[in-house]
């Protein structure tokens, strides 16, 4: 592990340039440099990283769920007087469920969660995993997998996804619940 600050280990230029380029996909482009600002202010409170980058899209993934969990209760209060079907679909329905699903993580059994935390929403291989817990490649893709399918199971339980052309265009709360997301 690194025993210096985490951004005095790294060229931070080629680093902001890359999370604004993630963080610009995932949030309306007038939030994007106050959010790539707060991952290095974080970032420069880190002091034992051992993946700077990993680490750093894994703090770019807080920021940005942080960002819409705040935007989604605004527009809960704003709203609050209005029934739920007259309210406006998000304009960033995709990222919201991003943010949903990332936060939903923790709610995993431990194996499942590290394996999605390491492999999809970190930087790590499975077989850099595998290696790390001294377990089989596949199982490691296993867990993956059973990750993934539980997200998708844990989202549509509690709300209706529309999709087109592979891109969320709404997502819709089942039954009384005003929003699971956000």
């Amino acid at each position: 592990m690194l025993r210096v600050n985490a951004l005095a280990a790294i060229d931070a230029g080629p680093l902001r340039d890359q999370l604004a380029a993630w963080v610009a996909q995932r949030v309306a482009p007038q939030h994007v440099d106050d959010l790539v600002q707060e991952v290095f202010v974080r970032l420069g409170r880190a002091d034992e990283v051992r993946h700077v980058r990993a680490y750093a899209r894994r703090v770019a993934l807080t920021v940005v769920a942080d960002h819409h969990r705040a935007r989604a209760r605004a527009v809960e209060v704003e709203l609050d007087e209005e029934p739920i079907e007259e309210r406006a679909p998000s304009a960033e329905p995709g990222a919201l469920i991003a943010a949903w699903l990332a936060a939903q993580v923790d709610h995993l059994p431990p194996e499942l969660a590290q394996a999605i935390r390491e492999c999809e929403l970190g930087e790590r291989s499975h077989a850099d995993l595998a290696r790390e817990l001294g377990v089989p490649r596949s199982t490691i893709s296993s867990r993956v997998q059973r990750g993934r399918a539980e997200l998708l199971r844990m989202l549509h339980a509690c709300c209706e996804v529309e999709r087109e052309g592979g891109a969320v265009v709404r997502c819709t709360p089942h039954g009384a619940a005003q929003s699971c997301i956000g």
